[in-house]
Parts: structure tokens; C-alpha cells; sequence
């Protein structure tokens, strides 16, 4: 028989908040590698998988679809799997696990799953496999919380981080029912933008850390579960990790944070995004018991709510933008900073009619979930010349409002998750925003395409630009993106331009040659974005067209 030496490296990468969200020494959805010596792999029959009877133990790299692990000699006697660095795709069947009786962790990383079968959790944890303990789905593409695994109440611990869960994928309480989860790491979900209620339920009394780290958070449902875990063992509490790569808007729907501010929720550096103050600053001697009680009886007029302590109007279930010049008195006009539309049924909005511009000292516009059809004489918000955010996400726009372009002081821009589409854009209507940092245009799924100058932005602060889930095939070398990577090039900052999530590799034509000066430093260049479709449909390697063609843009 031949020696060798398998090398079985757990690539699980280690999560962002191990110091501070998991107790020290405590490794969390994280690996170390792990090196045995055998003489012969036990399981030759199954390609691309290497196995160890000692070690109870299956690794697997590079496969296309799960393998039927019926075809081992004895599968009841491995308790872990791990498959990674794989191209699976769709898991349509729990038929390849089931013979692995004794299964008790479970790891399928950085193999581009997007849509795990509800049958799959379902059979696995309703056959009475109490063993199963451990679930690390990290570095996939699934969008939601894998159904089915509301069945599974035997899991300590639950890694879901670096996937595209958003907010509505979170589900209605999938954690509710178990018992024994002590680890759940939801970190690095770039489309989880809200945590909305009854979504983080829990049933276990032995939870220790909830990572939700790196999300963009705006919004916590005052009832998405975690006061409720937080309230039912004060004595020694989880730990709810926040405070990193979120940006959460602090309004009424936050007050509860006060009771648990430092203890079941981390606090360093915890900043509202409101006013980029400390969470801490308003949970501080009698501030917290204020903003509650300021939440609970501030005057109601026409489905808003005004709270002067906090510098804020909160409206929902409207059926129109309300006049402000009618309730909002001269004196207090200056107090109100932050405008929230939210959960209302707007349709055809005319500013003219009931113009905000009255509304002077605005520097937060925020109008999201409001089933909005069109917007006419937007110029007027425009007019507010404090106003640096706008939020008008999950609407049903078609297009980008023509006036838009008039607010020059914007830093923040977003209309995901409506119905933009390529000629919706419009053209140079960001190219005047001096200031924008922060473009997010994702979840637009009629952007088939960018056309010449819809995206010149000027900005010498830009980040990034967020295309992700716009179904895009093409862009015109002339779009204006290559402009703001060229004048990141040229200062010397970075700017990063998400393309490759939820859209088709593009068409290898001279549209594409901009890529090819910016591949790592503008684009995120992950499949699809790392392949483009040529003429005769097959795909390449996008490297491989960038050194068939000379480049020469300017």
C-alpha cells in the first residue's frame, strides 16, 4: 500500500467578531486544520472525496453535486462531512445524507448553494437524528434562512455568515424550537438591512452569541425577538453582536436597546446612524427614559408621530405624504432633523402638492415600503439644504426621479429593491452630488443594463456602488462607472462597484475592455463577474478576454 499524507484544511474562515462576539477561546463557525496520516483513502468509490474511518470524518472538494453516501462501505460510522470549494449550486434531496446516521456536523462552504430543498432539514432532523449538532453553511449564495430547518431542534450551533439572506429571507421564527442553539452567526449578509419581527425568536435557554456583524442593519423591529431574549435571563445574558458594519437608524423602534445596551448588547462602538452618536450616549442617566417615553406619547397627526426629544417624524399607514405646514408650528421646525415614511400607500406623489421643502433642517429623508408608482417635482426636496441621506428603497418606482439631480449635498443614495429600469435611470442625474459616498441601486431586477452616462458619478468621496441582484448582461463602456473607478485610480482611493451577485456574466464585447484596468481594485470580481459570455455563447474566463484584447482607455 502507498503512504501519503492527506492534508485535510478546514477553510472556514474565521469569524470577524471571534474576540469580541464569541467568549475568549471559543472558536465559532472558525476551523483549525486538521493533518492525519493513512495509509489508503477509505473511500475510493466516491469521487473527489477523501475519507477517514479513525477520524469519523469526510472532506470533499470540487464537486458539482452532492454524492450518494450510500456507496460507502459503512456511512454510519462518519459524523462529519465537509464539502467546500465546490460548485453545487441547488441541494434538491436529503437522499445522499440519510445514510449518514451518525451524522453530527454538518459543513457545505464556499461551494455557490443557492437553494437548499425544504425536504432536505426536514428528513434530516425528523428521523430522529438527535446527533446532529453543528451546521456551518458559510460563503454560499442563499438567499434565506433554508426552510425546513425550523425542524431542526438539536443544533448548538448555526453558521449561515457570507451568504445573501436578506431581510424577508430571515423568515418567521426559524430558531424558535431549539432548545440546545447556543452559536448563531448570521454575519456578512449584505442584504439584511432590517431584522423584522418574530424573524429572531428564540426557544433556547443555553444561547450564548448572535453575530450580526457586517449586514448594514438600518432597521431592528422593536419585536424581531431579541428583547425578549435578552428580557427572559438578565442574569447572564446572550451576547448580541451590532455594533460593527451596521448602520442603524435609532428611532422609536430602538427604544428597548436602553435596557440592554453593554450587557446583551455589545456596545463598543455602537453608533447610530441618525446622527452618528453613540447607542450609549441615549441609554446614559435619564436620556433612555425620555426617548421612551417621548416614543409612547408623542402627538399623533394624520398617521405621524412627532418626537421633538429625538428631532424626529415618524409616519406609517398613509395614503398620502401629509402637509407639514399644516401641524408642524414655525418655532419647531428647526428641531425635526430625520423624516421616516414607512409601510404606507403612497401611489403617485406630487411635491408640489405637499412640498417637504417646509421641512428645513431635514438631514435624513427616509420613504421606504411604501408602494410609490411615481414621484413629480422631486426639485422641491431638493430645496432642504441640510439633506445628505435618502433612503427610498422597496417602493415600486420605475425610474429615478428627473429632479433628483438638483441635491447636490447628498452622501447617501439608495433605491433598492424597486423597479428601475435601464431607461429609468436616466442620465447624469448623480453626476451633480458632489458628496455621494454611498450609491445602492441593487435589487432592481429590470437593470438588464446600464446605458451611456446613467451612472457618471463625479464624487471624489465615492465608495461604492451597489449593483447586486439587477439581473444585468450589459454595460455601456460609456455607463460612467469606468469614469469613477479611473478617478479613484488617479487619487488614489478605493472604490468598490458590486457586480457579481444575482446577475449574468456579461457579454464579452468592447462595452466590457473598461473592466480590465479596474480587475481587484473597482469590481468585485467573483463569478459571474469573473466570466463573460462571447458571441458564440460560450463562456470565458474574464482575465483570459482582458489579455486577448489591447486596452487603452482613458
Amino acid at each position: 500500500m502507498v503512504l501519503f499524507f492527506l492534508v485535510l484544511a478546514f477553510l472556514t474562515q474565521t469569524a470577524q467578531c471571534l474576540n469580541s462576539c464569541w467568549s475568549s477561546g471559543v472558536e465559532v463557525c472558525s476551523a483549525s486544520a486538521v493533518y492525519w496520516t493513512m495509509e489508503v483513502d477509505d473511500c475510493p468509490e466516491l469521487a473527489n472525496c477523501n475519507c477517514s474511518v479513525k477520524l469519523a470524518s469526510i472532506y470533499c472538494t470540487n464537486l458539482t453535486y452532492v454524492p450518494n453516501f450510500e456507496e460507502l462501505a459503512n456511512p454510519s460510522s462518519y459524523k462529519t462531512l465537509r464539502i467546500t470549494n465546490s460548485q453545487i449550486n441547488r441541494i434538491t434531496s436529503s437522499a445522499s445524507f440519510l445514510p449518514l446516521t451518525q451524522l453530527g456536523t454538518l459543513e457545505i462552504t464556499s461551494s455557490g448553494v443557492t437553494n437548499i430543498a425544504p425536504d432536505v432539514f426536514y428528513d434530516l432532523c425528523k428521523s430522529g437524528r438527535r446527533s446532529l449538532d453543528r451546521l456551518d453553511l458559510q460563503r454560499n449564495r442563499l438567499t434565506s434562512v433554508p426552510s425546513g430547518l425550523e425542524h431542526c431542534t438539536f443544533f448548538s450551533e448555526i453558521c449561515l455568515g457570507a451568504n445573501d439572506i436578506s431581510s424577508s429571507g430571515l423568515g418567521l421564527n426559524k430558531f424558535a424550537h431549539m432548545g440546545r442553539l447556543a452559536y448563531l452567526d448570521l454575519s456578512e449578509n449584505r442584504n439584511l438591512s432590517i431584522i423584522p419581527a418574530e424573524s429572531l425568536k428564540f426557544g433556547s435557554g443555553v444561547l450564548k452569541a448572535v453575530n450580526l456583524e457586517n449586514n448594514g442593519i438600518r432597521r431592528i423591529d422593536s419585536d424581531s425577538g431579541i428583547s425578549d431574549v435578552c428580557h427572559a435571563d438578565i442574569s447572564s445574558p446572550p451576547s448580541f453582536c451590532l455594533s460593527v458594519g451596521n448602520n442603524i437608524f435609532c428611532d422609536c423602534s430602538l427604544f428597548w436597546i436602553c435596557d440592554y445596551i453593554g450587557s446583551c448588547v455589545q456596545s463598543n462602538g455602537f453608533v447610530c446612524s441618525s446622527d452618528s452618536k453613540a447607542v450609549s450616549d441615549y441609554c446614559k442617566n435619564d436620556n433612555c427614559s425620555k426617548i421612551v417615553l417621548s416614543c409612547y406619547t408623542a402627538r399623533s397627526l394624520g398617521g405621524c408621530s412627532m418626537n421633538e426629544d429625538y428631532g424626529q417624524i415618524f409616519c406609517s399607514q398613509l395614503t398620502k405624504v401629509p402637509d407639514f405646514r399644516s401641524f408642524v408650528n414655525d418655532s419647531l421646525i428647526e428641531n425635526f432633523r430625520i423624516l421616516v415614511i414607512r409601510d404606507s400607500f403612497l401611489g403617485d406623489i406630487d411635491f408640489s402638492v405637499t412640498p417637504l421643502s417646509y421641512l428645513r433642517a431635514l438631514t435624513n429623508l427616509i420613504i421606504e415600503n411604501n408602494e410609490i408608482l411615481s414621484i413629480s417635482y422631486f426639485s422641491d426636496v431638493c430645496k432642504i439644504p441640510l439633506l445628505s441621506v435618502l433612503s427610498m428603497q422597496s417602493n415600486g418606482l420605475k425610474e429615478i426621479p428627473s429632479g433628483i439631480s438638483s441635491c447636490v449635498e447628498l452622501t447617501s443614495v439608495e433605491f433598492r429593491n424597486n423597479s428601475i429600469s435601464p431607461s429609468g435611470l436616466g442620465i447624469k442625474r448623480f453626476s451633480t452630488m458632489r458628496r455621494l459616498r454611498y450609491l445602492d441601486l441593487s435589487e432592481n431586477e429590470e437593470l438588464i443594463f446600464l446605458g451611456q452616462f446613467s451612472l457618471e458619478v463625479n464624487s471624489g468621496d465615492l465608495i461604492f456602488i451597489n449593483l447586486n441582484f439587477c439581473q444585468l448582461q450589459s454595460i455601456d463602456i460609456f455607463s460612467g462607472i469606468s469614469g469613477a473607478c479611473e478617478n479613484a485610480k488617479t487619487s488614489g482611493k478605493r472604490v468598490t462597484v458590486y457586480l457579481s451577485r444575482g446577475n449574468y456574466p456579461l457579454r464579452c464585447n468592447n462595452n466590457l475592455l473598461w473592466i480590465c484596468n479596474y480587475l481587484d481594485t473597482c469590481t468585485d470580481v467573483d463569478f459571474p463577474l469573473s466570466h463573460c459570455i462571447a458571441a458564440s455563447g460560450k463562456t470565458t474566463d474574464i482575465i483570459t478576454f482582458c489579455e486577448m484584447n489591447v486596452i487603452s482607455i482613458n
